[in-house]
């Protein structure tokens, strides 16, 4: 094993609460199961869920065993395949920002609701108005843009 190699394995080990197995030539691995980190390091690993809060992504291992590593430890080609193997949808550049502002101000209203400063009334009022607004701007759009895959809904109140 060439030393640079060395070192990026160590310190992928470093940067991860969690073991990673490696293996420089797995006995029946598929290419579409192959997944290289930025440093370099082959995953050989097929995706099972992706916790949206954390951008934690849960593999399942060649032994069976399940890791769970954060998503942005591989580069953005990799990530869209780990996504696409999830069925994930990938959001356009142009609609993630509006997306995120519409999931904190989200947040805000349930942070708020939780500690006694907004009803549950308000709450969902405030859910059906960003809702609505999420729903406009995909209608715009779509008059403007190329057909895309389908894009998230803002989560729910609980």
């Amino acid at each position: 094993m060439r030393p640079i190699t060395l070192l990026a394995f160590a310190l992928l080990l470093l940067a991860l609460p969690c073991y990673i197995g490696y293996a420089e030539t797995p006995p029946t691995a598929s290419e579409e199961n192959v997944f290289t980190n930025h440093a370099g390091i082959q995953l050989y690993a097929t995706p099972k869920s992706l916790n949206e809060d954390t951008r934690m992504v849960r593999l399942r291992k060649l032994d069976g065993s399940i890791l769970e590593i954060p998503l942005n430890i591989f580069p953005q080609s990799e990530q869209a395949r780990i996504l696409a193997v999830l069925e994930y949808p990938i959001i356009p550049d142009d609609l993630k920002a509006p997306l995120e502002h519409y999931r904190q101000r989200l947040a805000k209203a349930r942070a708020l609701c939780e500690r006694g400063l907004l009803t549950l009334a308000e709450l969902r009022e405030t859910e059906v108005r960003l809702a609505k607004a999420w729903a406009l701007r995909l209608q715009r759009r779509a008059k403007d843009a190329p057909p895309m895959p389908h894009l998230p809904d803002l989560p729910s109140v609980k």
